[in-house]
């Protein structure tokens, strides 16, 4: 087959600890493959359970190569800001939350909106993973809560985890 000869090529040039272009290319790769064997990138990411310190570290790296995620993150913030322009209360449901990375930005233009911060409700769910530790999701509310109390935006948390969809 035509695409696993160049995987094999791709994997020739990657590596999970080489430069940023290697360390690209061993992640599209593995993704790749994925979805050849009919998986998707989904079944691979949920079938290895990283600690929240390797995901923040990968995450910080990703976002020191590419600047699309924060471009991302920026110009969906600007648009729920524009969004919600009067509204009291910004009620956000997050699929695949993970650790909460977009919202701090989101927090911040909200402390500082013309007349006020209006509530913020972010309901999280969570991709199901291996284990099931709803802790952490509990973990990423709190986190929320205190950056939301460092600026003074009313806040509200309510996690959604399970096993499995």
């Amino acid at each position: 087959m035509y695409a696993n000869e160049l995987l094999k090529q791709i994997r020739q040039h990657s590596s999970p600890s080489g430069d940023a272009l290697q360390r690209l290319a061993h992640y599209f790769a593995n993704g790749l493959e994925a979805r050849l064997v009919g998986e998707g990138m989904f079944s691979f990411l949920k079938s290895k359970r990283s600690t929240a310190a390797e995901f923040l570290k990968a995450h910080q790296d990703f976002l020191s190569v590419s600047p699309f995620k924060k471009f991302t993150y920026f110009f969906a913030n600007k648009m729920i800001m524009k969004a919600a322009v009067k509204a009291e209360t910004v009620h956000i449901i997050d699929f695949g939350i993970q650790y909460g990375f977009q919202w701090p930005m989101l927090i911040k233009f909200l402390s500082n909106r013309e007349g006020g911060p209006p509530k913020l409700r972010i309901t999280g769910i969570d991709f199901p993973q291996p284990g099931f530790h709803p802790t952490e999701k509990i973990e990423t509310g709190r986190h929320l809560a205190n950056y939301c109390k460092r600026y003074s935006v009313p806040f509200e948390y309510n996690a959604i985890a399970s096993r499995k969809w």
